[in-house]
């Protein structure tokens, strides 16, 4: 899937997800027991049978909520290099959660993070999605090698090499 389609599927479903939270909220806080949607008693009734246990599958969204987040925060959607001045770069990310916002830089402050490569496949995993593999400026994101072009692209916008592609 596409780094716009993540987007998009992401900016819907988190304030969907949201929207849940709050009418499982306003039931369980201002309705008695039995009146309560019937999806919200069965919730209810699950977790007093499963007791102390119910923090185990709790924590574990919650992670895994917050890890998408992060993933969703480091991508880039998409990078524009400007044909009349080839240093300069537009790159597209995510801004809190359902918005976009514009990233101009130059390529003097772009630059590949390969502190990772030397680990285990699960390090480098935890380490992009905490950290990403690109830094522009102070700011750390995550790309994804597949969505350039050519090769050529991507290592001269990172300072790799020193002659510009061919636009």
């Amino acid at each position: 899937m596409g780094a716009s389609r993540s987007f998009l599927a992401v900016s819907i479903a988190f304030p969907a997800f949201l929207a849940g939270l709050a009418v499982l909220g306003y039931e369980l806080y201002s309705k008695a027991q039995n009146e309560r949607n019937e999806v919200v008693q069965r919730l209810v009734r699950d977790v007093k049978e499963i007791g102390l246990l119910a923090v185990f599958p709790g924590t574990a969204v919650l992670l895994v909520i917050i890890v998408l987040l992060r993933l969703h925060q480091l991508r880039i959607l998409r990078i524009y290099q400007n044909r009349k001045s080839v240093d300069d770069y537009l790159a597209i990310g995510s801004k809190r959660v359902i918005e976009k916002h514009q990233i101009p830089f130059h390529r003097d402050v772009a630059s590949a993070c390969y502190f990772s490569e030397e680990k285990t496949d699960f390090a480098k995993l935890l380490t992009q999605v905490l950290i990403g593999n690109m830094q522009i400026e102070n700011r750390r994101f995550l790309i994804s090698d597949d969505g350039f072009r050519a090769n050529n692209y991507r290592s001269y916008m990172l300072n790799e090499t020193s002659t510009p592609p061919r636009l």
